[in-house]
């Protein structure tokens, strides 16, 4: 008999864990003493950004699991998912149009640091 399975990738985006809460201390953590004010800047521009994500965008980690669940209920299911729609559509088109990766670093250098390329 012929071993049969199937594999589905699953891309939650972001997602409350206590990573997140472990990423922002450590963040606050961070000596800048010796960064240039440009840097500071954009490091600045790029964490609120992501921080306005977190709070408009975050799944809690149970929607994640419902998810996965109902792809392993689903008969046929698709190769990819992403877990959350809402959370940087053109970041993940871009990912798949263009397999050299460059289109994924236009767009978050886009969204997040105002680098336009």
């Amino acid at each position: 008999s012929s071993l049969k399975f199937r594999l589905s990738v699953v891309e939650p985006g972001p997602t409350k864990t206590a990573l997140v809460q472990r990423g922002r201390e450590q963040r606050e953590k961070l000596d800048f003493s010796q960064a240039d004010d440009q840097s500071k800047q954009l490091f600045k521009e790029a964490f609120t950004k992501m921080e306005e994500d977190f709070q408009t965008k975050i799944q809690s980690a149970e929607e994640v699991a419902e998810f996965i669940n109902t792809i392993l209920q689903t008969k046929e299911p698709h190769f990819r998912y992403l877990t959350n729609a809402n959370y940087a559509p053109n970041i993940f088109e871009a990912k798949f149009a263009d397999m050299s990766g460059d289109s994924v670093v236009s767009k978050i250098s886009e969204r997040f640091f105002a680098i336009q390329n």
